[in-house]
């Protein structure tokens, strides 16, 4: 049943300063659309992030790109964009420790935290994929 079903998408990963989808990305988005064609009544949530690298002024923005590439690979392949809910949160999501202050360094090292490798950073470089159904 509809119910039951599940559709697998992974996270939608970027390079640093980069809002342009990568080929891995492109598959998980016609994925998406595949499964939005074949239930109509979905409709989807797309949140996009950043590392903690750069100003939050400019993350944001970058963030609202990220997710705007998604929206608008998506609704070229036929979606109607009133279907997709897109949101940008800059570097106000981290997925783990890499904050301002230890994203490039740790300014304060007694307290032993530990500076960030580009495994770290990449986690937060992301756009996440949620189905809302019809509601």
């Amino acid at each position: 049943t509809e119910e039951s079903e599940i559709i697998n998408l992974d996270n939608i990963y970027y390079d640093l300063d980069s809002y342009f989808l990568r080929p891995e990305g492109k598959r998980e988005l016609n994925k998406l659309v595949k499964y939005m064609r074949e239930h109509e009544v979905i409709r989807v949530e797309l949140s996009s992030h950043t590392d903690c690298r750069n100003t939050q002024d400019y993350n944001q923005l970058l963030s609202q790109n990220r997710v705007q590439s998604c929206v608008d690979y998506i609704i070229e392949r036929g979606i109607d964009q009133e279907r997709i809910v897109a949101i940008g949160y800059g570097e106000r999501k981290l997925l783990n420790h890499c904050s301002d202050d230890v994203a490039c360094g740790c300014r304060a090292i007694s307290t032993g935290c530990k500076e960030c490798d580009e495994v770290l950073h990449q986690a937060n470089r992301r756009t996440e994929l949620k189905l809302l159904g019809d509601d």
